[in-house]
């Protein structure tokens, strides 16, 4: 089927778009978490060699610029069988020689000679003990065997070492938001209540911390510190609003639920602000299901009164495959509400994607009338959920 290039870069901004906003992306990762990256396991399985060790002498050449050293194997991380019990790896590289720093180096090996295309900085060997007791990833992964994962990787989180504490916080933003939710009740509040409140942890981890305590804490101590984080946050906790809100649900889902709908019914509310709440209904929704449908229909209800955020809502109802708000949805369209070509083409995508469900004959008529006063938009908008759903 031939597309024509308009065609095709409509869908392209549409995909772009869904991926800025987080409903699009290739892999299933928490939403609460940042993305930083693969953690070691993912990029130990692409290697070809992976070792930890030092450098146990090097040599400049007369440029003082280039030269070699020789790197010394402590541990072994990774080998495809290349090493042969070597107990040393010539690199062509010129790296002073100090065997209190080391490194953990990813090698490849290239017309027989090793290259290390990446290395990090340890002060200990830790990390060697943190990689051989990390419960494997299996290749039939569940929720519960990621669950188990986490429960050893928690310890992990404020490591003294900063690449293995790094690498515990992936582990978590790469793991679904059901195995965290799984995991979570386990964990120790009084180290997260620690780390929520030290001005020294990173913000970018707050909101996972805030779900989390959520999950374990003590109301009795605990509602008071969420909730005050939600309504007055500081600087380093005003985009946390996500988990630090989930986690206030968890330890008092009516108090918890009645903040989200003052967050978003409030006037001077930032769109930033309203966008937390959206990913704690998608977390929520993600983790426990028909447990908070409810919850995440009233809520969504009241969001789709805003001209701001009712788009990105229609989307998360169509990925949720909750035809609840059909009728208000296909009543948007043609509104001065729902005026901008995002929210026109999300109406259009929530209604051709309702299916076999008890809405599809309001849906499909909706569609049908679409088809013949637009015929091109309608188009546009299949062709994206073709691409959409191509294998990634």
């Amino acid at each position: 089927m031939r597309v024509s290039r308009h065609r095709w870069l409509a869908c392209l901004l549409t995909l772009l778009g869904l991926a800025l906003l987080g409903l699009w992306a290739p892999v299933q990762a928490c939403v609460l978490c940042v993305n930083l990256g693969d953690p070691f396991t993912i990029e130990i399985e692409r290697a070809r060699l992976v070792v930890f060790g030092s450098v146990a002498s090097s040599r400049l050449n007369p440029n003082a610029v280039d030269g070699t050293s020789e790197f010394l194997i402590e541990a072994v991380i990774k080998d495809d069988g290349t090493l042969k019990e070597r107990k040393t790896i010539p690199i062509n590289r010129y790296v002073p020689a100090n065997p209190k720093i080391k490194f953990m180096i990813f090698v490849d090996v290239v017309d027989g000679a090793y290259d290390v295309y990446r290395s990090l900085v340890f002060s200990t060997d830790r990390v060697v003990n943190y990689l051989k007791n990390l419960p494997p990833r299996g290749k039939a992964e569940t929720d519960e065997t990621m669950a188990a994962r986490l429960r050893y990787l928690f310890d992990f989180l404020n490591d003294a070492e900063p690449e293995v504490a790094a690498d515990a916080y992936k582990e978590f933003a790469t793991s679904s938001n059901r195995s965290v939710a799984l995991a979570a009740p386990s964990f120790s509040a009084d180290k997260l209540r620690t780390w929520l409140t030290d001005p020294k942890t990173d913000p970018a981890r707050l909101s996972l911390y805030g779900y989390l305590l959520g999950a374990c804490g003590d109301p009795a101590r605990d509602v008071a510190l969420l909730k005050g984080c939600v309504l007055r946050p500081d600087e380093r906790m005003s985009n946390a609003i996500d988990g630090l809100l989930a986690g206030l649900i968890q330890l008092n889902p009516a108090e918890g639920w009645r903040v989200a709908q003052d967050v978003v019914t409030t006037s001077e509310m930032s769109f930033v602000r309203k966008r937390g709440v959206l990913t704690t209904m998608t977390f929520l929704y993600s983790a426990h299901g028909a447990a908070v449908k409810p919850q995440v229909l009233a809520l969504s209800g009241l969001m789709l009164k805003q001209a701001d955020i009712m788009d990105l809502v229609m989307e998360h109802l169509r990925r949720w495959q909750l035809w609840d708000h059909t009728d208000v949805i296909l009543g948007l369209y043609g509104t001065p509400a729902a005026a901008a070509p995002m929210t026109q083409r999300n109406i259009v995508r929530y209604a051709l994607s309702c299916g076999a469900t008890a809405h599809h004959a309001k849906a499909a008529a909706f569609i049908a009338e679409l088809r013949r006063t637009r015929p091109d938009f309608v188009k546009d908008v299949e062709e994206g959920l073709r691409l959409e759903a191509l294998p990634r």
